[in-house]
């Protein structure tokens, strides 16, 4: 697999990570007025699939810094 990713990628990835958190915790504190206790069970679920996607790209890393 050819590398593509330099170190301006990784850094625009952590901006956006640090804007999605954002977007998280707005999601989060409208839900808890409206929707209850099953946001919890999404929210679960989407960090799961957050946890496997930050997989992805830390091997990403790996093979660039390698």
């Amino acid at each position: 697999m050819k590398k593509n990713l330099t170190w301006w990628n990784l850094i625009c990835f952590g901006i956006g990570s640090v804007i999605g958190a954002g977007i998280f915790v707005l999601t989060g504190l409208q839900a808890r007025n409206v929707v209850g206790p099953t946001i919890i069970l999404s929210f679960v679920m989407s960090g799961i699939s957050v946890l496997l996607s930050v997989f992805c790209y830390t091997e990403f890393a790996i093979e660039l810094l390698s």
